[in-house]
């Protein structure tokens, strides 16, 4: 039978298919309207204009132009009394003409899926309709996405045509893989049905295809359907809104609501239909803008319809969220979730968002998430175990049809089997419904959904919640691939789009960070604590700026607009809470001296040596420091108040980790000593630049402000390269570090998210303008102007005594606008260090950090990149303060600092940037380069404590009792000796009240996959401390010992793993 089935049935069956797909594709060409006429904005025609496609709003308003002529029949299917609808979708504002008349116009985004153009109620044939669409100009991205007619008709026949081929192929394939038994019965009625259908085929009518395709249905359906149904697909209802994509704010928030009471609607009808949706910012919107349908929304959460899946604020980047943002991500959306609707998701929705880092399934995982759904970038495997670099797990789909999903049986089925042939399971997961610009589920497809499942010769398709599928594969224990490492990139040039939104998304996290360190460190110090929660606002702020539209810089302008001057008022917020807790901590000192002491904070883990600035100048009783004063710490180093570019500040020795210490003015006494720092000298030629320190000599061409030379006499290694006829003219010595290039990337689509390919690479070697800039004995620098173009590149390259790093403040006045059609100008800077054998490349990423091969590929990193050399483990790091572009190639490494993408926002980096970078030479990059790199993006900040009455001071040599104070230390043992660890990085230390008691919550992560003990030292006596997960929920209980000097903990340390501990005080 096997053989006869092989030899006969398959061939029919395939061959049946075949024409039962073609003549839905006959039908489907014959609705879609597929070509139209252009007229471009300079009047010039295009007569075959085909739909789908894309042009360019920068050039201006265009409008398509079609008539039509409706027939009488459509592949012979009569369309007489038929209701006729328009359906159109492009992806900016459209303002559409039919015979004349306004029919549709909207600002961003036309989409008549949802509510369909009526033509007519009932078609008579020969109805003639001029169809005109208005397109606007200027930001946008020009799609032409689909133009078709809706008969109903004619829709139901390509419905029908395309499920019964996937009722036929189904049946073979469940024969094939011995769902299904063959037999001579079964075979028999088998070529019977095919038979009839086949002449239907053949005879061309309508009529008796239906009718043979009722039979089949009928006379199959008890051989197949319990098998059939054996296969399940889970069908996943969701509405993907993006918010202010190409759109501003106030429409993100009518689709919103648009979307949800449709789908409360749909429900009324269905109530078998189950709803899912990302994203907590979207359930406040509808909270404060829509309470009774918040409660609505309340009701279908607890009756299962209604599923949330808002493990975070919003569907952020991943790539540039720093650390404690992305925690913040879940702990915000838990927080809100769990209080308006007592509930937990467990899976973390990702559908759109741009890639995927190594260290997210340990973040996942303490933060409750046990799935994780995505569909960017694509390829590899599908569904997985993904393991992160600590060796946490998370059960992964990575969706091969992405979001969006019609309901197509054919689409539907396909993926079904491809899962089966693929991992043996015979389920999928399918998420259906409109979106980008929102639409979620519609009525229609719900209903072919449901007609679908009653199908005897196809899978079970129900509707399901996000996590039904991944439960079941759990349950059932199926063996799945492993998965190591990041889900990386796409996009690329999403990592340098729009530099003025990532640097205040950089600028914010560290504000408010050190806003909440300081905060605690005054609740420790002074007893008192506010218990309001100020930065509230803020942290959900800075979660929405890093939805991956906005912060990856692909949005329209006006998005930018609202998003940056919101973000840099969430960073006032921080600010603002920094200086009430160091106020706080202020006025708490106590006072020996009639003039007020001046307080230099840190707020980060280790002990710092470095610049302090004097943030504020006053303090309420009208004191000033002022340039030249002087002041001793508690062991008499003096330090002497200098101005350094715009602010006031000092080079201080050893600030303790979370902690300060006081200074207080100096005296003529001789015990008063220099600060240890050996001073900055320097010298000049006719061509160069000359600085040195305790650690570098720094050689810098005039001309070009590449470094010519640069010598680490800690080695005594000479890192800079000279090339002679690497230049146009061949005769002078340009160095390869520190060397601008402004790259030429060729005209594509997208050119924001896009990387074009380089034509031509301008190397800045010529032409500059230098001089020197500020000496004195800490420090010195030079600064460089370029001119390119209509741009202005200024940079100040500073060697300080303190620090061995070379530092590069640059301003830059981009004014290059791309223009259609051109190559666009894209700039980086490039350093390629003198460095020997196998060079490892090492980027920073959230919580973590990662080698990547070093092939010139565009890559996202954090606060710093590196080169070292694999035998040695000597490098160079590169730190900065919020750019994320980089790549390297041997020994070569850049950092992409501005680009002049077109589309969709035609001007997005016209204007000042200021940014900063730093080269870090060192004999190990885990021993140096990620704490540079923190304390390079968060710096010490100074305060006055109030001025103390004469009469009341009796003893101005003394000291308070804590001249300096350290609220918490992290300690390595390292030859039987406590030393401050290098490996663990504190990324939070925040404070809260409950109602009884204070708490504190202390983040820190391992960074150099490193495992072993660590001791933990509090300043202060606890009640009791708790290892706890992301959201803060309690894992079990720690001991802990009370000392002298406060509290001990001890703690063992995995590689990578992030520790948050509970500190009831």
């Amino acid at each position: 039978m096997k053989d006869t089935n092989e030899r006969t049935l398959k061939p029919s069956l395939e061959s049946i298919v075949k024409q039962l797909h073609n003549k839905r594709d006959c039908l489907e060409k014959a609705v879609n309207i597929e070509h139209w006429q252009k007229v471009a904005p300079d009047g010039s025609l295009q007569p075959q204009f085909k739909v789908p496609s894309t042009w360019d709003t920068a050039l201006g308003s265009c409008s398509f132009k079609k008539h039509c002529v409706v027939p009488k029949t459509i592949e012979q299917i009569s369309v007489i009394g038929s209701k006729l609808e328009l359906l159109l979708v492009l992806t900016v504002g459209a303002h559409v003409k039919v015979n004349g008349e306004t029919r549709y116009q909207v600002n961003y985004w036309a989409d008549t899926q949802l509510v369909p153009i009526l033509l007519t109620e009932s078609v008579m044939g020969g109805e003639s309709y001029q169809m005109d669409i208005i397109t606007p100009g200027g930001d946008g991205l020009g799609g032409f996405a689909l133009g078709k007619f809706r008969f109903p008709e004619v829709e139901e026949w390509i419905f029908q045509l395309d499920a019964f081929a996937e009722e036929l192929s189904f049946s073979l394939f469940l024969i094939d893989h011995g769902y299904v038994s063959s037999s001579s019965t079964l075979d028999a009625m088998l070529m019977e049905g095919l038979t009839l259908v086949s002449l239907a085929l053949t005879e061309g009518t309508w009529h008796a295809l239906k009718t043979s395709i009722a039979h089949i249905r009928e006379t199959w359906a008890p051989f197949f359907k319990s098998e059939a149904k054996q296969f399940q697909i889970h069908m996943v209802g969701h509405a993907h809104i993006d918010i202010n994509w190409l759109w501003p704010m106030e429409e993100t928030k009518d689709l919103i609501k648009r979307d949800f009471h449709s789908v409360l609607h749909i429900m009324e009808h269905y109530p078998q239909v189950k709803f899912s949706q990302s994203m907590a910012a979207y359930y406040q919107i509808i909270e404060l803008e829509e309470p009774e349908l918040f409660k609505r929304i309340c009701e279908k959460v607890k009756s299962g319809n209604w599923d949330i899946t808002a493990a975070t604020w919003v569907e952020g980047d991943l790539n540039m969220a720093e650390t404690e943002t992305l925690v913040r991500q879940f702990l915000e959306a838990h927080s809100y979730i769990k209080e308006k609707f007592e509930i937990s998701p467990s899976i973390c929705w990702e559908p759109d968002t741009f890639g995927h880092i190594a260290t997210l399934p340990q973040i996942l995982k303490q933060a409750g998430i046990h799935y994780y759904y995505h569909s960017r970038p694509g390829g590899g495997e599908p569904l997985c175990w993904w393991e992160g670099l600590d060796g946490s797990r998370v059960l992964s789909y990575n969706d091969p049809l992405k979001y969006n999903g019609p309901i197509v049986a054919s689409r539907m089925i396909g993926d079904l089997l491809a899962m089966h042939k693929r991992y043996s399971i015979a389920e999928s997961m399918y998420v259906y419904g409109f979106g980008d610009h929102g639409g979620g589920m519609t009525l229609w497809e719900v209903e072919k959904a449901t007609r679908l499942n009653l199908s005897p010769l196809l899978p079970q398709f129900s509707f399901a919640k996000s996590t039904d599928f991944f439960e079941s594969l759990v349950r059932k224990e199926v063996a799945l691939p492993v998965f190591y490492g990041e889900k990386n990139t796409i996009f690329e040039g999403c990592y340098t789009s729009h530099a003025d939104i990532k640097r205040v998304n950089r600028q914010t996290e560290y504000a408010l960070t050190a806003g909440e360190t300081l905060q605690t460190m005054a609740l420790i110090q002074t007893g008192q604590y506010s218990k309001d929660h100020p930065l509230e606002t803020a942290w959900r702020r800075q979660c929405l700026n890093q939805f991956h539209d906005i912060i990856c810089g692909c949005s329209i302008h006006s998005t930018y607009d609202e998003a940056i001057p919101a973000g840099w008022q969430a960073f006032e917020a921080g600010k603002h809470l920094q200086s009430s807790a160091m106020q706080q901590i202020a006025s708490g000192i106590e006072s020996f001296s009639t003039e007020p002491y001046l307080i230099a904070f840190n707020t980060l883990s280790w002990t710092r040596t470095g610049w302090v600035s004097l943030e504020i100048g006053n303090d309420t009783s009208g004191n000033t420091v002022q340039e030249g004063d002087e002041y001793v710490d508690y062991q008499n180093h003096r330090i002497t108040i200098i101005r350094r570019a715009n602010e006031l500040g000092f080079y201080a020795v050893e600030i303790p980790p979370t902690g300060y210490k006081l200074f207080k003015k100096a005296t003529s006494s001789s015990n008063e000593i220099e600060a240890p720092f050996k001073s900055v000298t320097t010298s000049q030629t006719e061509e160069r630049f000359i600085m040195q320190n305790e650690w570098f000599t720094v050689e810098i061409d005039a001309e070009s402000g590449t470094i010519v030379r640069f010598t680490d006499h800690r080695v005594d290694r000479e890192l800079s390269h000279t090339v002679a006829g690497l230049w146009e003219e061949g005769n002078n010595l340009k160095g390869l570090m520190n060397l601008f290039q402004v790259l030429y990337e060729t005209p594509r689509p997208m050119s924001a998210w896009k990387l074009g390919t380089i034509s031509q690479i301008h190397q800045l070697v010529r032409g500059a303008t230098s001089k020197w800039g500020q000496i004195n004995a800490n420090s010195a620098s030079v600064i460089i102007t370029h001119t390119y173009r209509d741009s202005e590149i200024q940079q100040e390259i500073r060697l300080t005594s303190h620090k061995a790093q070379l530092e590069f403040l640059t301003e830059v006045r981009w004014n290059e606008k791309a223009k259609l059609g051109e190559d666009a100008p894209f700039l980086r800077v490039s350093f390629n260090p003198n460095l020997i054998g196998p060079i490892t490349s090492t980027y920073e990423i959230p919580f973590g950090s990662l080698e990547r091969t070093a092939n010139n590929q565009e890559v996202p990193a954090l606060k710093w990149m590196d080169l070292s050399e694999s035998g040695s483990g000597y490098g160079v790091g590169l730190i900065n303060d919020c750019k994320y572009g980089h790549s390297s190639a041997g020994s070569t490494m850049n950092l992409s600092l501005i680009r002049s993408s077109i589309e969709p926002d035609t001007v997005p980096d016209i204007g000042i940037h200021t940014f900063s970078y730093a080269l870090v030479p060192h004999l190990d990059y885990k021993e140096i380069v990620p704490q540079y790199a923190w304390e390079f993006n968060q710096p010490m900040t100074a305060q006055l404590t109030p001025s103390t009455n004469a009469s009341l001071v009796t003893d101005s040599s003394k000291w308070p009792s804590n001249p300096e104070w350290s609220l918490f230390q992290l300690l390595d043992n390292k030859d039987a000796q406590l030393v401050e660890s290098k490996h663990i990085i504190a990324s939070a230390c925040k404070s809260s009240p409950t109602d009884d008691d204070y708490y504190v919550v202390l983040r820190f992560y391992e960074i150099n996959n490193q495992a072993g003990p660590l001791l933990l030292q509090w300043n202060g006596m606890i009640q009791s401390i708790w290892l706890v997960n992301l959201l803060e929920q309690p894992i079990y209980q720690l001991t802990h010992k009370s000392v002298k000097e406060g509290t001990l903990v001890e703690l063992n340390v995995h590689p990578y793993e992030i520790i948050s501990l509970k500190i009831y005080l």
